[in-house]
């Protein structure tokens, strides 16, 4: 039976090396602040714009949100890794698609201008300070060519899918173990002082206790004793990659999202 994932990338590798051969110009720009993307956009470097450029770029944005789920599906899976030092806010499959080119083998075609016209890796500045970071990515198609034969080659390794319980619900991978989280059995680093970490793993450890059920922060609060701890924020700065597997609603509270089908 053929592999949809190694499909799927041999697609998009495709459909992004032809417009690499026609369309070199096609720099990626995109400004992150405090973990959100404010914006993102593929074109021309600089203002201009004609009937080609904006061709290219609604291929491009269509490529990107494709190979961004491909992405995804992998991470929830369990057949990519990808460590994200700064938590984000993703909102759509482009944004994850382009911290995955800054956090992984392609992190050297990702940079910002600093003042005096020096050229530093994204990777070093994304999540420093407060104020909004421009990046850029030159031949932005080629790059995500090259992005996705990293892809393809992590995507072949051998790995442990997840557990499938009876009704087809993976069994999540988060679990907090002698007062550390680990997410597929590698620990997750908090990056909290020792009182922020035991909010964080109260927090955490009331979602894992009731996965299905909502929870507001004043319920999480009583069940573990911690009544009038700011969850909301606690949540805000969580690590990307737990952050991810939760769902937030301002009427409902938290729960763990369940996988996508």
């Amino acid at each position: 039976m053929s592999d949809p994932i190694l499909k799927s990338i041999d697609q998009l590798s495709d459909a992004f090396s032809l417009i690499a051969d026609r369309a070199p110009w096609v720099r990626a720009h995109f400004g992150v602040q405090v973990g959100r993307f404010n914006f993102y956009e593929f074109g021309r470097p600089g203002e201009s714009y004609d009937d080609e450029s904006g061709f290219v770029s609604a291929e491009v944005h269509s490529l990107t949100s494709q190979a961004g789920e491909v992405a995804a599906d992998m991470t929830e899976s369990g057949r990519l890794r990808l460590r994200i030092p700064v938590s984000y806010e993703f909102c759509d499959p482009q944004e994850f698609w382009l911290a995955y080119l800054v956090y992984s083998e392609t992190r050297g075609y990702c940079y910002v201008d600093r003042p005096g016209g020096a050229k530093v890796g994204a990777e070093a500045i994304l999540g420093i300070g407060d104020d909004q970071v421009g990046v850029w990515i030159d031949n932005y198609p080629r790059v995500c060519v090259i992005a996705l034969g990293w892809l393809k080659a992590k995507a072949m390794r051998p790995f442990q899918p997840k557990v499938v319980e009876q009704g087809g619900t993976p069994r999540t991978q988060l679990r907090i173990e002698s007062k550390q989280v680990f997410l597929n059995n590698e620990p997750v680093p908090m990056g909290f002082t020792p009182e922020r970490t035991e909010d964080a793993l109260a927090f955490i450890g009331e979602l894992l206790r009731e996965p299905g059920n909502w929870k507001s922060s004043s319920d999480i609060g009583k069940a573990t004793n911690r009544e009038g701890v700011r969850f909301d924020r606690i949540f805000k700065v969580l690590p990307a990659t737990i952050k991810s597997l939760i769902a937030s609603d301002r009427r409902k509270g938290y729960r763990l999202k369940p996988w996508r089908k």
